[in-house]
């Protein structure tokens, strides 16, 4: 299964930076894909995958995925609301979170 998991990540997840709180921050591969509603009152927005109702994303990876963590993916910037693992007996096949888009302020050069 987790092999299955990660060829599916690794043709159709999205190229992400993962930033934990703390610090830490790498590249990793998660499926992110907006959640879908019958009425959509005006939150379209371009993504790279196309149009999408921007107020609520889910997301699953092979890799551990905590609340708070900052998703960076493209021109979007999503904040981990919760995460949890899915286990099949003992082992953890994945994990799966739910995003909300965050507003950053971009870094500013300094002048030297």
């Amino acid at each position: 299964m987790r092999e299955t998991l990660e060829r599916f990540l690794g043709r159709w997840g999205q190229e992400v930076r993962l930033e934990r709180r703390g610090g830490e921050s790498f590249a990793a591969r998660l499926s992110l894909q907006p959640v879908l509603r019958k009425r959509q009152e005006g939150t379209l927005q371009p993504t790279p995958i196309g149009w999408a109702d921007q107020r609520r994303w889910t997301c699953f990876a092979a890799i551990e995925l905590r609340r708070g963590d900052r998703i960076r993916w493209g021109e979007n910037c999503l904040r981990l609301l919760d995460a949890a693992p899915v286990h099949l007996g003992e082992e953890i096949l994945y994990w799966y979170g739910s995003a909300a888009p965050e507003q950053v302020p971009e870094e500013k050069e300094v002048d030297g």
